[in-house]
């Protein structure tokens, strides 16, 4: 009888980028890092790897001005803009890839500080808190969000 299996630990990680593009120039900026995972996506996971069940697919993302510290407790952001029209991939097994963006004609006068990845019922999944940024008028953001889970 093979045990092996019964040493195996299961891990579950979130990378989040954001891609600041000056339409006009060409000029970028990038934050990206490793993200908190919540408490709030693990009763989604298994309908969030197989994408199925609607209210717990990813839904949205949001980016905020909230400062409240990263905690795996965290149930919201102080959104300042929301993006539902997302493009979900499957890159590979046991991976999920979310994609949006903030097109080049919305700005906000609010520092952005947060970003959120939200299931389609409105439960926070994953955070990031980052250095203060404004979105201009001009200047499009892209939102990578990819979850990976292994077996190791």
């Amino acid at each position: 009888m093979n045990t092996e299996h019964n040493n195996a630990t299961a891990e579950l990680h979130g990378y989040v980028s954001i891609i600041a593009r000056n339409v006009a120039t060409g000029e970028t900026q990038v934050v990206a890092h490793s993200n908190l995972i919540v408490n709030g996506l693990y009763p989604n996971l298994a309908a969030l790897l197989a994408g199925t069940l609607t209210n717990r697919a990813i839904g949205s993302i949001r980016l905020g001005s909230g400062t409240t510290a990263l905690d795996v407790t965290n149930v919201a952001v102080t959104a300042v803009k929301t993006i539902t029209d997302l493009t979900i991939t499957y890159p590979t097994l046991y991976q999920v890839k979310a994609v949006g963006v903030w097109d080049e004609y919305g700005s906000d006068v609010n520092d952005i500080v947060e970003v959120g990845l939200f299931n389609a019922g409105s439960t926070l999944m994953a955070r990031y808190v980052f250095a203060a940024m404004r979105k201009s008028v001009g200047w499009e953001w892209t939102i990578n969000w990819t979850l990976t889970y292994t077996v190791v």
